[in-house]
């Protein structure tokens, strides 16, 4: 099958599995740590990284000492910068990342995508009875991780200094809220080639091909 997008499912497919992003508890437990995991990574990286590219930034980005510790005190100050930042950064990625599914959705499918929340989880989903073939979706759900990751990269060095924390909020918050898309990848990637997917929100399933046997023909 070489079509990205059936409207209708062909009689030679099955329902094979359905990954369920909010209802599995032990799915759900894992994609919240390796949000944690992703969140702290790349905030690591981006801070590095804007170090390395921009040894100037240090003074915007750490504008006095963040913790002080003594044998009986220890404190933890963050910078006003830092919060404006992530207050800023939290919408911005929200937006643009549910964009771009939507985008590329929209320009699969030529229909309007469908946007929603549910338990504080944004989502993005093409219009209902279409099934979109494994390549296709895979494309359209890692590309906020990798497109707002290679931009921001590209931004790091031009960017006002007053907008660093920004970019490396986005950066971060949006590898941090690609832990469900991964999950769905790596679920999607041991699947045949010729799997067709339907997605419900934050419900996907997969339908296979039933490959005949040729010894009852």
């Amino acid at each position: 099958m070489r079509l990205s997008i059936l409207t209708d499912l062909p009689q030679s497919y099955q329902r094979q599995s359905k990954l369920d992003l909010l209802q599995n508890k032990a799915l759900l437990l894992s994609l919240i740590l390796t949000s944690g995991l992703l969140l702290l990574a790349a905030v690591w990286f981006g801070v590095n990284f804007a170090l390395f590219i921009r040894p100037d930034s240090k003074q915007t980005l750490f504008p006095y000492e963040i913790w002080s510790a003594t044998s009986n005190r220890f404190a933890l100050t963050i910078p006003l910068t830092w919060l404006m930042g992530i207050g800023l950064a939290i919408p911005i990625t929200m937006i643009v990342h549910e964009a771009i599914h939507g985008v590329l959705f929209w320009g699969l499918t030529h229909q309007i995508p469908r946007f929603g929340c549910k338990w504080l989880v944004a989502y993005t989903a093409p219009s209902n009875g279409l099934y979109i073939a494994r390549d296709a979706y895979l494309i359209i759900a890692l590309a906020p991780l990798v497109l707002l990751t290679i931009l921001a990269g590209i931004l790091l060095p031009f960017v006002p200094s007053n907008t660093l924390t920004t970019l490396i909020g986005v950066l971060s918050l949006n590898a941090s809220g690609s832990a469900g898309d991964i999950a769905v990848a790596l679920w999607l990637i041991r699947k045949p080639s010729t799997t067709v997917i339907e997605d419900r929100g934050t419900v996907v399933i997969a339908y296979t091909q039933i490959i005949s046997n040729p010894r009852n023909s």
